[in-house]
């Protein structure tokens, strides 16, 4: 899956900076309250994808995200992608170490998700507000990822062909592109 360029190199000590969004109540689930990939995801800088956190378990991610999911077969981290249909690219994914959330990312472009500020998925370059790109970009193997570092977590927009194209949150040891 082309996907997995979400997350990434340990080695790139990228810049970072903070912004500070309103902190709307935690998202994930479904409107019927059974555990699902949110169909309008919320990122909220430094805290949650979606209403995934870093450090949650496998079960507590079930617990928001669902028990449907496909497993990365190449990946050296237990890897869960969730889509909204089978085999079909849009969704989000978790990467866990020692059994415990390290990243969780979107894939490809969800329709419907966006920062809790409201940038959504999907929005151009040149219609990104400057404090979203007020940092040193990585370069990623064919697409650009802006780190921002709140608490102990960083929140990561990933830009391919000048267009915010996914979402990232991780640890802050945890690696930003591959």
């Amino acid at each position: 899956m082309a996907a997995v360029c979400v997350i990434g190199l340990a080695s790139i000590a990228p810049s970072s900076a903070t912004i500070t969004e309103p902190e709307p109540a935690p998202s994930g689930g479904s409107a019927r309250g059974a555990p699902a990939l949110p169909a309008a995801g919320i990122v909220r800088f430094g805290s949650e994808l979606g209403g995934v956190r870093i450090g949650m378990s496998p079960a507590q991610v079930e617990s928001v995200w669902g028990a449907t999911y496909g497993l990365c077969r190449d990946c050296s981290n237990e890897t869960r992608y969730y889509t909204y249909e089978p085999f079909a690219p849009e969704g989000g994914g978790v990467e866990f170490v020692d059994d415990r959330v390290a990243a969780a990312f979107t894939l490809w472009q969800p329709r419907g998700w966006r920062s809790a500020g409201g940038l959504k998925l999907g929005t151009p370059r040149d219609e990104i507000p400057a404090v979203y790109l007020d940092v040193a970009p990585v370069e990623c193997a064919g697409y650009e990822a802006f780190v921002h570092v709140r608490r102990d977590a960083r929140t990561v927009l990933y830009l391919y062909d000048d267009v915010l194209w996914a979402y990232g949150l991780m640890s802050r040891a945890h690696p930003v592109c591959r």
